[in-house]
Parts: C-alpha cells; sequence; structure tokens
C-alpha cells in the first residue's frame, strides 16, 4: 500500500517506430505488463528474441508472462533476459512459477521479468518463497508482491480456462467458476496476501465460443478493470465488451483494432484483462474510466503497420498461424501507477 497521500494515475506514453520504447521510465511511476506468450519454449530462440522486441517496446518495471512450457519455457526465459540486456541494454530479473497445470502440449507456468533497480520482490509474511500458489478449478493462480520505496502491492496472474460447449466438460460452468475465484481475491486481499492493493493480470479468455459467456458480468464493487472500464464505464450496456464498441475514443488513428489484445483479424472481443483492488481508488482518488485511450491502458499492437510499438518484421507474417508461432496469438496489455 502507498504510504503517502498521492493520487494514482493511469496513463498511457507510447511510440509508433519499429522497436521504439512506448514508456518513458520516471522516478514517480511504474509500469505493469501482461503477456501471454504462445506456448512459449516450444518454438526455438527465434520466438524468444521476438519476445525480447516486443517486450523492448514496453519497457516494463514488472511484466507477467503466462504460457511458459515447463522446464523448456524456464529456459527460454533465462535466454529472454539474456537477450533483453544484450540487443535492449534492459536489465531484467525473472521469477518462474511451478508447473500450474495443463496447457496445450504441457504443464504450464507463469514468469514474471523485474527491472531490480526499480522494484523488488518481498517474501510472503515473512516467509522465504517469493510466489505464493492458489490451486484453481484448472490451471493454479500465481501471485508475488512487490516493493518499490514506500509502494508496496500483490501482483498475481492466471490463464483462465478456454474451450466451447462441444467439450464434454460443462464449459460455461467452470469458466464461470474461474472468474468468480479471481473475482473472490478481491473481496479481502490483505487477509490473503498481506496488502490491500492487488493487481491481477492474465488471459481470461473470455471470446471463446461460448454464446452464453456473456451472461457473465463484472462487480466492480470490488475492483475496477481499466481496460474494460474504458469501452463502458458503466458496464451495463455490453457485458461481453466488443472492440467496435470504442470507435472515436482517442483511439490512434481511430483504429479500434489497435487496441485488441489478440493478433487474429477477427476478434471482436477482450482476451487479456487487468484487474486493480478499489484501494487503489479509495485511497488515492483516481477517476473511475477516464474515457480515453491514451490515459487509461495500453496494448502494443506490434503485428499492425500503424499500431504501437510496430515491428515491421511481425507486419509482414500475414498467416496467423507463423505469426503466432514466431511471436504470439496475443499483444501485451499494461497500465501506468503514478503519483505526484
Amino acid at each position: 500500500m502507498l504510504k503517502m497521500k498521492s493520487l494514482i494515475t493511469i496513463l498511457l506514453l507510447f511510440s509508433t517506430s519499429a522497436f521504439a520504447q512506448v514508456m518513458k521510465q520516471d522516478a514517480n511511476g511504474l509500469y505493469i505488463g501482461t503477456y501471454n506468450v504462445y506456448t512459449f519454449g516450444k518454438h526455438g530462440n527465434t520466438q524468444v528474441f521476438n519476445a525480447a522486441k516486443v517486450l523492448s517496446s514496453g519497457d516494463f518495471d514488472l511484466v507477467a508472462l503466462q504460457e511458459i512450457m515447463g522446464n523448456k519455457g524456464e529456459e527460454s526465459i533465462g535466454v529472454l533476459t539474456k537477450y533483453l540486456k544484450d540487443s535492449f541494454n534492459l536489465n531484467y530479473s525473472s521469477i518462474v512459477s511451478s508447473d500450474l497445470g495443463q496447457g496445450l502440449g504441457g504443464q504450464e507456468r507463469i514468469a514474471f521479468l523485474y527491472k531490480p533497480e526499480v522494484l523488488k520482490p518481498v517474501a510472503h509474511q515473512g516467509k522465504s518463497f517469493q510466489i505464493i500458489e492458489v490451486p484453481g478449478d484448472g490451471r493454479d493462480f500465481a501471485f508475488t508482491r512487490w516493493e518499490k520505496g514506500s509502494f508496496n502491492f500483490v501482483l498475481g496472474s492466471g490463464h483462465l480456462f478456454y474451450g466451447d460447449s462441444k467439450q464434454k466438460d460443462s464449459t460455461l460452468a467452470r469458466r464461470k467458476r474461474e472468474l468468480e475465484q479471481v473475482y473472490s481475491f478481491f473481496k479481502d486481499p490483505k487477509k490473503l496476501f498481506g496488502d490491500e492493493d492487488l493487481i491481477f493480470v492474465g488471459d481470461f479468455n473470455r471470446a471463446a465460443l461460448v454464446p452464453d459467456y456473456k451472461s457473465i458480468s463484472y462487480d466492480t464493487t470490488t475492483f475496477f478493470i481499466p481496460n474494460i472500464e474504458f469501452f463502458d464505464p458503466g458496464l451495463n450496456k455490453y457485458p461481453q465488451v466488443k472492440k467496435e464498441n470504442i470507435a472515436g475514443k482517442n483511439i490512434p488513428k481511430n483504429n479500434p483494432k489497435c487496441v485488441s489484445s489478440t493478433v487474429a483479424k477477427g476478434n471482436t472481443y477482450v482476451y487479456d484483462m487487468i484487474i486493480c483492488s478499489r484501494s487503489l481508488l479509495d485511497n488515492y482518488g483516481v477517476q473511475r474510466a477516464q474515457g480515453k485511450f491514451n490515459t487509461n491502458f495500453g496494448v502494443i499492437s506490434y503485428d499492425m503497420a500503424n499500431g504501437i510499438g510496430t515491428i515491421p518484421d511481425a507486419t509482414k507474417q500475414m498467416n496467423q498461424t507463423k505469426l503466432k508461432n514466431a511471436y504470439s496469438d496475443h499483444r501485451p496489455v499494461w497500465i501506468r501507477l503514478a503519483w505526484n
């Protein structure tokens, strides 16, 4: 929890230059991101170097990476931090969870990359371990505690279930249970994790071919979601938020595709999300949903010619299968917390 009477705001700074850093670092801010890197560790060092290019555009202080595939994926995290240092002069350390559950072709882990000169991980409630793993209905969740000066907070991450109603499992019921569990973390995060300031990020798979999934609504009495509230501050009109609902709200070049968190051409839904505890609002007077793309959150649309953090090689990967194997089928999503 921030130990000062200060205002936390969510701010976006961006550049569309190739490999340009899309954010500026400063002493009074913190950049937090999330990126599902498609089956990371199964596609060789080309994908690892491409991930370094994408992350160098973000220049995050702290980023959670999903779909880290077992031991090979963890080894690739080590290669990734080396590429970031050697090729982009970005110094990162990493913390990687144990196996959290079955993914596409293997057990998945979650990795947290952070700049040790900016912030540091804090052991949980005086114990020696830095990752708190919470059992889930499908894949488990990973939580970490962090400190930057007088600002202490918890960052959790997860990869929620994807599937359609043709599968044997009761898809909608399972997905509802997972969402409800994530939302439950915000009811009393201090009791669970030792701090009331909780941020949860990851791949929520909200569009996975289940029409009834639209009925799952958000309870914002205990949390707020910058990149959802941006679409509709009241969250009443579009329970399943579509990117076409935001046309004209200060999107770069008025292109709503820039805010999609996946590279799929036909995607119209929000997959990757960032959820923040109400303490970040209530204690520091943050305005909800300022309604402008450049004051709430950011999406690094590296695969778009006019996107944020454009990578020319990625824009040439016209085949989606090639693109996701070379980079990912997702894009990084991020927020900036700042205090004055």
